[in-house]
């Protein structure tokens, strides 16, 4: 996804790797300059049918280097 000003000009791009079904997918957000902003990771573990039940999130602290814990969210889905 890209990001521009009311000029036009290029604000941040924002990069996913994996997907939506992945295991494991991440976004990067970077500025105009390629400077990382933001980094997010999602660890995300699947019912029987697919649907994910449970997705832990970890954002990197730019200054340490470190994957630290956004949140954990579960969530149930009642099939009939």
């Amino acid at each position: 996804m890209l990001q521009y000003d009311g000029g036009g000009a290029l604000v941040s791009r924002r990069v996913l790797a994996g997907g939506v079904k992945s295991e494991r997918a991440a976004t990067f957000q970077y500025d105009a300059k390629e400077t990382l902003l933001d980094e997010e990771h999602h660890h995300r573990e699947f019912d029987a049918r697919g649907n994910w039940a449970k997705d832990t999130v970890r954002s990197r602290n730019l200054k340490t280097g470190d994957l630290e814990l956004v949140q954990v969210t579960y969530r149930e889905i009642v099939y009939y």
